[in-house]
């Protein structure tokens, strides 16, 4: 009987001590898919980046643990670590639904995405473009607002050089030198050989300049460059609605393909994977691509030239991202409340932008 006692002494013993070396592992086990931007694998080293890829290494640096990555190379198998005990989670861009939730815990979502539509950024002819500024509301203000300044500067010094021999003194005959001397003074040009003598007519002549020189012209500068801008970057595509009837891609056999296929009867649809979808774009072969919205703003705005692409329309088919562990982990508590003091502090923000979200 003693002897009975001793050994389940030591078992009892031996068995805290694995326990509490799996307590304090330092070491994180995170099984990973490429999918980008979310894990992103270098070529050249083997290293492994990507928005979800840097929210686990800031996470696990929070956590006092080393963070080693173990790539699946099918999807499909990608839940099996944290199913058998092998692996702490796993990140592949993984949509939180129903399904998953009853099987393994999930983290806080840490996107907030959807479904989104890449095109290609077909500028317009710059004439066209700009006979669009010219004959904007906007420009018609301003030029109302240049004219009445020059009316009124005008017919001031028209009426305080009355006698000075420098504009006649009546209205039909001097007026037009007036407003030509105007004219000058706030197109910056100069005084158009007319020299007024009053010092009041001075001090509204450089006043006349200033506003003209430091505030119009910056304004119109402006209101210029910005309507150039954002009539450069019309589309003709804005939305999911313009793509019916249109040749769309699709990557088959995921989630997004029965989503899109249910809200665009009557496209042509053109299936495969992300990057044949992306190759069909470039060559003009389809006229967008409609995908999770993530991989498609990296695309567009951080791995091709600045106005390349663009990704118009509102998310649809709203989804969460999280992080997925095995049913009843202690970490995920930790890695909630991480999460939800990421979020607070703009964590996530920083992180995402570097990804072009």
């Amino acid at each position: 009987m003693r002897r009975i006692l001793v050994v389940a002494v030591v078992i009892a013993f031996l068995s805290s001590l694995a326990f509490g070396q799996e307590q304090n592992s330092g070491d994180l086990i995170v099984d990973v898919n490429i999918f980008e931007p979310m894990v992103i694998k270098d070529a050249s080293t083997g290293d492994f980046y990507g928005y979800e890829v840097d929210l686990v290494r800031k996470l696990a640096d929070d956590l006092g643990k080393n963070v080693v990555f173990r790539e699946i190379d099918n999807f499909d198998n990608i839940f099996d670590g944290i199913e058998s005990g092998d692996s702490d989670m796993v990140i592949a861009g993984i949509t939180i639904n129903s399904d998953r939730a009853d099987k393994y815990d999930f983290s806080y979502p840490h996107i907030f995405t959807g479904l989104q539509v890449l095109i290609k950024a077909v500028s317009q002819s710059s004439i066209i473009t700009m006979a669009k500024v010219v004959f904007s509301k906007e420009m018609g203000w301003a030029i109302v607002l240049i004219l009445s300044l020059l009316f009124i500067v005008g017919h001031l010094v028209w009426l305080l050089e009355q006698g000075k021999d420098v504009i006649a003194d009546r209205y039909s005959e001097g007026i037009s030198d007036a407003f030509w001397y105007a004219f000058c003074i706030i197109s910056t040009v100069g005084e158009g050989g007319i020299y007024v003598k009053r010092f009041i007519s001075r001090v509204i002549s450089v006043a006349t300049w200033f506003v003209a020189s430091c505030v119009l012209l910056v304004y119109i500068f402006a209101l210029v460059n910005s309507k150039m801008t954002a009539e450069e970057m019309k589309f003709h595509i804005n939305d999911l609605n313009d793509l019916r009837g249109k040749k769309v891609a699709i990557v088959s056999g995921t989630h997004s393909e029965d989503v899109i296929r249910s809200k665009l009867i009557g496209s042509n649809f053109v299936s495969g994977t992300l990057k044949e979808a992306y190759q069909k774009l470039d060559s003009n072969r389809v006229d967008a691509v409609v995908f999770d919205a993530a991989p498609l703003l990296y695309r567009a705005n951080v791995t091709s030239e600045p106005g390349t692409y663009a990704v118009v329309g509102n998310l649809f088919d709203r989804q969460e991202y999280g992080i997925a562990m095995p049913r009843g982990s202690r970490l995920t508590k930790e890695i909630d409340s991480l999460l939800l003091r990421y979020k607070g502090d703009s964590t996530l923000d920083r992180i995402g932008y570097k990804y072009g979200f």
